[in-house]
């Protein structure tokens, strides 16, 4: 088969103690203090990961994604199954994230790019909705601690977008990927101190979210002409498939407080990666003129967590969480596309294992005297990745870099006994029976700052230069407890 090198980029693949009795600081207390700080001082050699949505929640969001061993709001079904083991009533959770910025490159002869999120905010943008219930509350069984979730969340919702005028646009000009997730999942108690948790999951590319398919958009250089299509021609790479998937979390308590509170948890979650055979077209000038076919793998993913409460008390709840995270992006070491007319498309990839470090915190006033029978929370975190992306095969569509990602949030939830705006009451807190037990709302920022990365010896010499991208997210969402 003739190939064509380099002109399909790797974003084809796709393109986050006061306690209410004194506590002595003991040798094991002491340990897990000793846990943190060592993890957070000690950099990591390992590697990180291409873009991926973890903003599944501003709750989550606000704390930098560490939130594994405390999930303990609906987008549990996301982060840890685990979790929904401690979730009451019938609970709703749906959220969106406004994600900005810009991609800027600077070529080696002095040409410049600048790319988008296909707009000054990517739309539509990436959303979430995650739907729980507690099975004895519901009157289904006896046993407490069983709950079901559902969620439907875009993991992968990113699109960039380069002008076909910048020097760039040989390589890559719109690249679209909208992979939407299902999800299924079971969390329940097998000990006082160890919940499991199960998920289904099934991937689609829904045309409602975009195109229905992934799509990689670039225009043909003068290398082109050999084949017949003349420099200047809009090209276009198509297809899309469906995968199922499953995930697996674990969240083990260690120390509770005198009212039943974790005050020391510990999870593990794993998601098993896809494999996606993506089946499509080849467009020459928004025409198809031939097939295309092309494998796709998602990563194998593994979470580590642990969450300590320095104060957990009646009145306020200080919580610190350290999470690890592994993604095994070398199982999509290289891109081959294959046209049924015989040519095949590729990009190598080469990369790497992931890894990601996430460090967040929670401060919860909970009965504030201004505002009786609410909470309010105020949350920060910091994540570190380490680019699995080797700067020979960097895709301009997912310039990735070594990053930083700065978070702050907060969060208000009127409880059953409180009012909103003074008037409209938040439930009934005497009633034993499923109703509105309360609403809230969650807020957060994050920015992502990439390190610039200065590109050479790149497979397709037109990615060579220098490269600068930062990202912006707003992230909302509103919770419903019933």
């Amino acid at each position: 088969m003739k190939k064509l090198y380099g002109y399909l980029g790797a974003d084809n693949t796709l393109p986050k103690i006061c306690f209410s009795k004194p506590v002595a600081l003991t040798p094991k207390i002491l340990f897990f203090l000793i846990f943190f700080i060592l993890h957070i001082a000690i950099p990591s050699k390992a590697k990180g990961e291409l873009y991926r949505l973890l903003g599944q929640s501003a709750r989550a969001t606000g704390q930098s994604f560490a939130v594994v061993s405390d999930a303990s709001d609906p987008s549990a079904i996301f982060f840890n199954p685990a979790g929904l083991s401690q979730l009451e009533g019938i609970q709703f959770f749906m959220g969106t994230n406004l994600v900005g910025g810009y991609l800027h490159h600077s070529g080696e002869t002095g040409g410049k790019s600048q790319g988008d999120f296909d707009g000054t905010l990517a739309f539509p943008p990436p959303s979430a909705f995650w739907a729980t219930a507690n099975l004895k509350d519901l009157g289904v069984i006896k046993k407490k601690g069983i709950n079901i979730g559902f969620g439907v969340n875009t993991p992968y919702g990113l699109r960039t977008r380069y002008s076909n005028k910048d020097p760039i646009a040989n390589v890559a000009t719109l690249s679209h990927f909208s992979l939407l997730d299902f999800k299924f999942s079971l969390g329940f108690n097998i000990s006082e101190k160890i919940s499991i948790g199960l998920g289904l999951d099934y991937y689609f590319f829904p045309g409602f979210l975009g195109q229905g398919n992934v799509v990689q958009n670039w225009v043909a250089g003068p290398e082109f002409s050999a084949f017949g299509i003349s420099e200047g021609t809009p090209l276009e790479i198509r297809g899309n498939d469906s995968a199922f998937g499953f995930n697996v979390g674990i969240l083990y308590t260690h120390i509770r407080n005198p009212e039943g509170k974790p005050l020391l948890n510990f999870a593990f979650v794993y998601k098993k990666g896809i494999e996606l055979d993506l089946e499509g077209e080849f467009r020459i000038n928004g025409v198809k003129t031939t097939e295309a076919l092309a494998d796709f793998n998602l990563p194998d993913i593994y979470t580590m967590g642990t969450a300590f409460w320095p104060i957990r008390n009646k009145d306020h709840e200080w919580k610190l969480e350290l999470n690890f995270e592994i993604a095994n992006w070398n199982s999509a070491n290289d891109l081959n596309i294959r046209l049924s007319n015989g040519l095949a498309l590729s990009q190598p990839q080469n990369l790497r294992e992931a890894f990601l470090v996430l460090l967040g915190t929670e401060f919860i006033w909970l009965n504030p005297k201004i505002l009786p029978n609410w909470e309010i929370a105020l949350r920060g975190g910091y994540g570190h990745t380490q680019t699995p992306n080797p700067k020979e095969t960097l895709a301009p569509a997912i310039p990735d870099s070594n990053s930083n990602n700065l978070n702050i949030g907060g969060g208000f939830f009127c409880k059953s006994g409180g009012k909103l705006f003074s008037i409209i009451s938040c439930g009934n807190p005497a009633s034993k029976s499923i109703g509105f037990k309360g609403m809230g709302i969650d807020l957060a920022y994050q920015a992502i700052i990439f390190e610039p990365r200065s590109v050479t010896n790149h497979t397709n010499p037109r990615v060579n230069g220098n490269w600068e991208t930062l990202i912006h997210v707003g992230s909302l969402n509103f919770n419903f407890k019933f």
